[in-house]
């Protein structure tokens, strides 16, 4: 496996802690909720595969309760910062 330098340190879990909201802005949002949402059943199971810090996730969880949320990252720091949320 090929591993890049500090792809796994706490710099880059603050860098993409700090860029999410200018990725999931209230119009994604609100498109979910209008029209990814709908689609979805009563219980899906949703698996972010490269979850990061695991944001995205945690706000899936306010939307789509009781689904079953699935983060996959190579980086423990990341799955670490998810764990915690």
């Amino acid at each position: 496996m090929t591993t890049i330098p500090n792809f796994g340190d706490e710099r880059l879990v603050q860098r993409m802690s700090a860029g999410y909201s200018d990725r999931y802005t209230p119009e994604f949002w609100g498109f979910f909720n209008s029209d990814v949402r709908p689609r979805l059943g009563a219980n899906p199971t949703i698996v972010d595969i490269g979850c990061g810090p695991g944001l995205l996730l945690r706000d899936m969880a306010r939307y789509l309760a009781p689904a079953k949320l699935v983060g996959i990252d190579n980086s423990e720091s990341m799955l670490d910062t998810a764990r915690s949320l």
